[in-house]
């Protein structure tokens, strides 16, 4: 098989995943996706699993069905804002050397925050790269700058029912909690997650706008909550100058 047909073969395979999540919210096993391409299941098998070796798709263990990967939606997020990204770089970047932590870009997509840039701390304890990945809205510094701009019943909208699920110990449950968390984002101009997402870690964001104002994107500070809450007020100052500087290469 040449490489030219294996290569058309897997991206038969991304946009069927594609079609589906658009069509039902859900993905595909191998037995509907061998019928809807019309292929050999072998062959479906195969072709899925290159996929998600290369994180361009993912299968739930659970149903066993396969769906679009982080690298792919990163994929995406990077080509429907490439400005965004040439803007923000070399600022992402230098911010991660500045702070000794890791800096995510995140963007708003499908009710979740993305990470369409992501620089890994230099620290000996530090945490990998997060391009690719989606996180909560409600339980980030980043959804928070994110959220900002929405009403409270566009916000309510987009975070799902109560109760939230929250993996830290200080994440809201109640819409009425997130929505406090959120003006006070608002009225500041950055946010604090303390210990929300993660039991482990804190985060500080700032966000990011375009040339009419509006915010895009949202520049995050994430690492050890030990080493975060020690010095916090230097870097929600250095992540609010970072999103400044992007905001201005915008």
């Amino acid at each position: 098989m040449s490489v030219h047909t294996n290569i058309g073969r897997r991206l038969e395979l991304l946009a069927a995943l594609l079609e589906s999540e658009a069509a039902t919210g859900r993905g595909l096993g191998v037995v509907a996706m061998s019928g809807r391409v019309r292929r050999e299941k072998s062959q479906i098998s195969r072709g899925l699993a290159a996929l998600v070796r290369e994180d361009l798709a993912h299968r739930d263990l659970q149903t066993l069905e396969f769906a679009v990967g982080p690298a792919m939606l990163a994929l995406a997020a990077r080509a429907g804002s490439p400005g965004l990204l040439l803007a923000a770089h070399p600022v992402v970047e230098s911010l991660s050397v500045e702070v000794g932590e890791r800096v995510d870009l995140v963007v708003l997509h499908e009710r979740q925050g993305l990470a369409v840039d992501s620089v890994a701390s230099s620290s000996t304890v530090q945490s990998v790269g997060w391009t690719g990945r989606r996180t909560p809205l409600y339980c980030t510094a980043a959804g928070r700058v994110l959220l900002a701009p929405y009403a409270d019943a566009e916000i309510a909208a987009l975070v799902g029912p109560e109760p939230l699920s929250v993996a830290g110990p200080n994440g809201p449950t109640a819409i009425r909690d997130l929505l406090a968390r959120v003006d006070l984002a608002r009225h500041d101009g950055y946010a604090v997650a303390v210990r929300e997402l993660d039991p482990d870690v804190t985060a500080v964001a700032a966000p990011v706008h375009d040339a009419g104002g509006e915010v895009v994107a949202a520049v995050t500070v994430a690492g050890p909550a030990f080493r975060v809450e020690a010095r916090t007020a230097q870097l929600i100052a250095a992540v609010r100058d970072a999103a400044s500087r992007i905001s201005l290469r915008l």
